[in-house]
């Protein structure tokens, strides 16, 4: 005679068993995850690798990285293992001469030059009417098959998610540790008008960045249950003066345009967050840590594409100091809640 089959009740959406799981099978607390999160904004990406050698050296090791434009060029050299010193040499590889003797109005201009290891002018001014883009991206390309290890990358245990958008349709994509090429992280920083588009595998990229719909925070927070704490680096302030001018406009709408997606996603991330510690909600929610670094400096079209080493070296220091900062906040937070507490015991 078969023994009677253990009946099932239906609750929502899942089959529960009436017999409670055996003591040895339940199963173990998941430890928490880390995720770091990379946006863009060009050569201010050199910010990013200041923050990365603080977060280091406060014991942060993220398992999920997250890269939009060139947020993709850090994460996908983290993921292949390099050091924050590593990374900040590849920074320093990749900076173009500063060009002292030209005058301070003039100098900023440098930036449009171009050099040997990011972008370069073009040359085909016969055909200007017929460009869609201003500069070329070989020597860019070239860079990233010099340093990035494709088979480091896919043998790596951190998980990667590159995004960019497809030109034609419109979708955004998402390339990860599996599929990453070189041409991926080209095609993720690839900026409208200023670089060509990349073309992979028969599909034309855009900088998914710059056309704002791909939310990163939530890429990351789908990429595995166990995250709990993001760490997100933003290249343009939320905040900014009036801007006074054509330019200044011009400026504040595209800074307005590329941090779009980051707001709505950070005010969802605390309302969610309230929710399930006011126990309005449960289930598959969880609460996520959300740490923020941020750079203050406005938004100019000109500073995304200065690669000089002073600018390079300025940006990592300030990446660096900002999130020293942003640690010693939250020392300073902790001690806080801990006096409140003891005082409460008094």
């Amino acid at each position: 005679m078969k023994a009677p089959r253990s009946k099932k009740v239906l609750r929502g959406p899942f089959l529960l068993e009436k017999k409670p799981p055996e003591p040895g099978r339940q199963k173990k607390p998941e430890s928490p995850l880390t995720a770091l999160v990379f946006s863009g904004g060009g050569a201010r990406g050199a910010y990013e690798c200041g923050v990365y050698q603080s977060l280091h050296e406060h014991g942060v090791r993220p398992s999920v990285l997250v890269g939009t434009s060139v947020g993709a060029v850090n994460a996908a050299a983290i993921c292949q293992g390099m050091s924050p010193w590593e990374l900040r040499e590849l920074w320093l590889r990749i900076s173009s001469a500063d060009w002292w003797y030209l005058p301070g109005r003039l100098r900023p201009l440098r930036t449009l030059m171009g050099d040997r290891h990011t972008f370069r002018n073009r040359l085909d001014l016969w055909n200007f009417f017929g460009w869609n883009h201003l500069f070329d991206t070989e020597p860019m390309l070239a860079t990233f098959r010099k340093y990035f290890d494709v088979e480091k990358i896919r043998k790596s245990r951190v998980k990667l998610y590159i995004t960019a958008v497809d030109v034609i349709s419109g979708e955004s994509s998402i390339f990860t540790n599996k599929t990453v090429v070189p041409e991926h992280v080209l095609a993720s920083s690839s900026i409208p008008i200023a670089f060509p588009w990349t073309e992979v595998d028969g599909r034309i990229y855009w900088d998914g960045g710059l056309l704002a719909n791909i939310p990163p925070i939530k890429i990351a927070i789908d990429a595995d249950r166990r995250v709990r704490e993001i760490y997100l680096v933003r290249l343009f302030p939320r905040l900014a003066q009036k801007p006074d001018g054509l330019l200044d406009c011009i400026e504040r709408t595209i800074e307005l345009v590329l941090q779009g997606v980051l707001n709505n996603e950070i005010d969802q991330v605390e309302f969610i967050n309230r929710l399930i510690r006011s126990r309005a909600i449960r289930g598959v929610y969880r609460e996520i840590n959300l740490h923020t670094v941020e750079f203050h400096e406005p938004f100019s079209a000109l500073s995304i594409l200065d690669f000089s080493k002073r600018h390079v070296e300025r940006l990592i220091d300030q990446g660096y100091r900002d999130t020293e900062r942003m640690f010693a906040r939250k020392a300073e937070e902790r001690d806080r809640k801990r006096r409140v507490r003891l005082a409460a015991r008094a």
